[in-house]
């Protein structure tokens, strides 16, 4: 069937269908579809973009179309120690940043979701097949999750409570932990990366 009377088909029966696959087309004329000119997706590792050069590679696809559409550099352990060496490095710094400092990042982030959030869902659509308007859906679940952690410097208060028992009182000290992985799942893209935020 014609692309065109595809698309036409789909807007039809289900309009959000029918956008999802218009946005599909679009990426494609970009040729984000065509096999010699193929995203390399890197890693980001202490402020530089990683992996670009690596040996192992694995390939995306375009649900939709089943095209290649880029390939991502295959991490190894190396990979990991860097990324945690890096963590390690740059956690002293935010560890002694004021909580209304680390507030502030957190909105500069906040700024940066919402002025991009549909060049996020066209990448979540484009790469994971969902519908654009649930795309959009969750990438707003997980702006959500970030003006949540916006309110760092409330949830970082300490408490303490006098004479939990005779003779004892009880302090609340919320501290630093150090480097921490975020392993996450790969149904709710957008959300469940954000969620490793707070």
């Amino acid at each position: 069937m014609h692309d065109v009377a595809r698309t036409r088909l789909c807007m039809t029966t289900c309009p959000q269908i029918g956008r999802a696959y218009t946005d599909f087309q679009e990426i494609e004329m970009g040729n984000m579809g065509d096999n010699t000119n193929l995203a390399s997706i890197g890693h980001w590792i202490g402020g530089k973009l990683t992996g670009i050069d690596a040996s192992r590679r694995g390939d995306v696809y375009n649900p939709a179309t089943g095209k290649i559409t880029g390939q991502v550099a295959l991490g190894t352990s190396a990979d990991v120690d860097a990324a945690v060496q890096a963590a390690r490095a740059a956690f002293p710094a935010w560890a002694d940043t004021p909580p209304i400092r680390r507030a502030r990042v957190m909105f500069r982030f906040l700024e940066l979701l919402n002025a991009h959030k549909d060049e996020l869902a066209r990448a979540i659509t484009l790469e994971h097949g969902k519908v654009f308007t649930d795309a959009q859906g969750e990438v707003t679940r997980g702006i959500e999750i970030v003006e949540f952690a916006c309110g760092i410097p409330q949830l970082l208060k300490s408490d303490f409570t006098d004479q939990v028992s005779t003779g004892i009182d009880n302090w609340t000290l919320r501290q630093p932990l150090g480097v921490v992985a975020g392993i996450t799942h790969s149904i709710s893209h957008a959300w469940s990366h954000a969620g490793c935020f707070p």
